[in-house]
C-alpha cells in the first residue's frame, strides 16, 4: 500500500504499524550495527530499531545515474522491484526475508533517492560445499516458472536449522526456459558447482560460452555507463 508523506516523497508498506518505522529512521533514531555491503551498486546495512534488527538498503548506482532516474518516470525504482521481489518470494511459498517498507523520493517525477527495509534472517551465507541445498531451492524455483536471475551464493543465506533463504531476487518468471540455465551458469562461476544434468546439454555449452562473452561486452558497457550515463 502507498502512503503520500508530502509532494515529494511517499513510502509503501503493508502494515500500517511499519510507518512508523519510517519516522524513526527519518529522525535517524536508530543504530547502525555493521555495514554489510558498502560498493559501488548498493550500500547495506544491519541496523537496530527498539531493540528489532532489520536490513536496511540504497541502491547508489542507479540512483545516480540519469538514464535510469529518466526510467522511473515511467517504470519502478530499484527499491520498490526488491520490495515486490520479496513478497513474490513468500507468496510463492519460498523462504525469504520479510519486506518491511521502501521509501521514495521524487523530483520532477523521478525517484532521486530511496531505501529499502526487510526483515533480519539469522544465519550465514551458504558455503560452497553447501551448493546442493541451493541447487535443490532453484529447482523448486524453476519448476514453479521463475528463476532466480541473480544466482550466486551470496544471495543465499542458511539459517541455525539449515533451512536455505532466497534474498536479492525479482523472482522474475522464465518465458523461454532460458532463466534457469543462466541461474546454473552464475552459480557455477563463481562456486565451481557443477550441475551434470545441465553441462550434458548443447545448450548449456552455448550458453557458458556466451557468457565468456557476455563478460567482456559488460565491461565494456559499465565503463561507457560510468562516463556518460
Amino acid at each position: 500500500m502507498k502512503y503520500k508523506i508530502n509532494n515529494e516523497e511517499s513510502i509503501y508498506c503493508d502494515k500500517i504499524e511499519y510507518r512508523e518505522l519510517f519516522e524513526k529512521i527519518k529522525d535517524n533514531n536508530f543504530v547502525e550495527l555493521k555495514k554489510l555491503k558498502d560498493n559501488q551498486r548498493s550500500v547495506v546495512s544491519l541496523v537496530e530499531i527498539e531493540g528489532k534488527k532489520f536490513v536496511l538498503k540504497r541502491p547508489v548506482e542507479k540512483l545516480e545515474r540519469y538514464f535510469q532516474r529518466i526510467l522511473t518516470i515511467m517504470f519502478r525504482g530499484e527499491s520498490k522491484k526488491e520490495f515486490d521481489g520479496c513478497k513474490k518470494v513468500l507468496k510463492f511459498s519460498f523462504k525469504g526475508p520479510e519486506p518491511i517498507m521502501v521509501w521514495e523520493k521524487k523530483q520532477k517525477n523521478k525517484i532521486i533517492d530511496s531505501y529499502f527495509l526487510m526483515s533480519y534472517i539469522e544465519g550465514e551465507i551458504c558455503k560452497r560445499e553447501e551448493m546442493e541445498k541451493v541447487r535443490d531451492v532453484l529447482y523448486k524455483i524453476h519448476e514453479k516458472g521463475f528463476y532466480h536471475g541473480d544466482a550466486q551464493r551470496f544471495n543465499f543465506m542458511l539459517t541455525k536449522t539449515k533451512e536455505v533463504y532466497v534474498i536479492d531476487t525479482k523472482l522474475k518468471k522464465d518465458v523461454f526456459g532460458i532463466g534457469k540455465i543462466w541461474d546454473f551458469i552464475e552459480l557455477q562461476k563463481n562456486t565451481n558447482f557443477k550441475n551434470f544434468y545441465f553441462e550434458k546439454k548443447w545448450y548449456y555449452k552455448i550458453f557458458s560460452k556466451l557468457e565468456k562473452r557476455k563478460e567482456k561486452i559488460d565491461y565494456y558497457i559499465k565503463n561507457i555507463r560510468r562516463r556518460f550515463l
